[in-house]
């Protein structure tokens, strides 16, 4: 007779939280370049909250960090620009 292991399920849910979740600093982070990249790009009509939110990780991150991340790049974006 065999006898197989049971699983493990706090372990498995452990590691898929870890494999599809990001912390909030990487999401701002990664929704700052993404925004960054469409300005600089002259796209900024791409610059929406929905939009990449459901860009970065299938839209399993949290929304208000990139929100915050998109409000960090157009300041940073505009006070970037020349003064004419």
């Amino acid at each position: 007779m065999t006898t197989t292991a049971a699983p493990d399920l706090e372990a498995m849910s452990r590691n898929y939280r870890r494999a599809h979740t990001r912390g909030a600093y990487r999401v701002r982070c990664d929704a700052y370049d993404l925004a960054m990249l469409y300005l600089s790009a002259g796209h900024p009509e791409l610059v929406t909250p929905k939009r990449i939110h459901a860009m970065l990780n299938g839209g399993q991150c949290l929304f208000s960090a990139v929100r915050g991340g998109i409000a960090d790049a157009r300041r940073d974006y505009v006070t970037a620009q020349p003064r004419v």
